[in-house]
């Protein structure tokens, strides 16, 4: 193998690494926003079936102990806002 074939070679690896390393960056970055979402719904009161269509998560996603105390915090809309929000009880 020429130098300059091992060179395009390492130089075709470490593109690949990146684009591969970009796209995993990404899923997660959508995965923890996914999650941070499902745990303002869930503090707000929001069905979790409600919450898994509008997030994507699974289930076992919800059932998780970080989701369990979600539903035990304080809702993030301060109480003087409530029922001016789109999940207003009536």
């Amino acid at each position: 193998m020429s130098k300059g074939a091992s060179q395009k070679g390492i130089q075709l690896g470490r593109q690949e690494g990146r684009q591969e390393g970009i796209q995993l960056g990404e899923q997660k970055g959508r995965q923890e926003s996914a999650r941070s979402i499902a745990r303002q719904l869930i503090t707000n009161g929001v069905d979790r079936s409600i919450v898994k269509l509008s997030t994507g998560l699974s289930d076992h996603d919800l059932m998780s102990r970080e989701f369990f105390y979600a539903k035990f915090s304080q809702p993030t809309v301060p109480e003087k806002d409530w029922g001016k929000g789109m999940f207003c009880a009536l």
